[in-house]
């Protein structure tokens, strides 16, 4: 990633970027969140589907992936989980 992107990646939030995903997300679901850069879409994402909820977030990006521990210190284990994807 350049230098500077992750500004522009953490602004951006389930509600205001995926507002459509908002309309079939509900407390308890299991959610793949593909392509889940440094975990901005993530954190929504495991706030709607809530404690009973799961996410898995999976990208091929180790450096942004390393953000989303945060993340999972924050809403716990249970609740958010991360994963490198592989490239081949």
């Amino acid at each position: 990633m350049p230098s500077g992107s992750e500004r522009f990646l953490d602004a951006r939030s389930l509600a205001t970027d995926h507002r459509h995903l908002t309309t079939v997300l509900s407390p308890g679901m299991s959610v793949l969140d593909v392509g889940c850069g440094s975990g901005a879409i993530t954190r929504g994402i495991a706030e709607a589907v809530g404690p009973s909820g799961a996410v898995m977030g999976i990208d091929i990006n180790s450096g942004l992936l390393a953000q989303i521990v945060y993340l999972v210190q924050e809403l716990g284990p249970a609740a958010t989980q991360a994963a490198l994807a592989g490239t081949s």
